[in-house]
């Protein structure tokens, strides 16, 4: 099912939240996929399918979503580091005691090193994060 971050825009871009694809279950782990350049959540899709048994979100970045036209001006990926730090935590806050798991690919991975940064600065307070997974094809 696809929705939409039920509170305020994430990372006060109005008017253009993140989306995502959730698949929810009373696993202790909630796994959060984070896609590559040129691609969504959909991606995800057949995973989140075939493995109900977990706690998945999908996310598809601003300006990612076929589904959705997009004409604003370019966004920087510190901008998208911002969007998905807000995330992860409104994620946390919904689902208090779950373990979280990162998942990027290509550009997602990137973005999992960025989120990193990010929260060592203490740029904003880092939700207890239990693993990360790096996918690149290289």
């Amino acid at each position: 099912m696809r929705t939409e971050l039920a509170a305020s825009p994430v990372g006060g871009f109005s008017g253009h939240g993140l989306t995502y694809i959730e698949n929810s279950s009373t696993s202790p782990d909630l796994v959060v996929f984070l896609h590559g350049l040129g691609l969504d959540a959909d991606d995800y899709r057949d995973y989140l399918s075939r493995h109900d048994e977990h706690h998945s979100v999908a996310v598809t970045l601003r300006g990612f979503d076929a589904n959705t036209s997009y004409s604003g001006s370019p966004i920087s990926l510190s901008d998208h580091v911002r969007m998905v730090a807000d995330l992860v935590e409104e994620i946390n806050l919904k689902n208090p005691g779950k373990r979280i798991h990162l998942v990027g690919f290509s550009l997602g991975a990137d973005l999992i090193l960025r989120l990193a940064e990010h929260w060592r600065s203490g740029a904003s307070p880092a939700p207890p994060i239990a693993a990360t997974l790096l996918l690149d094809r290289t």
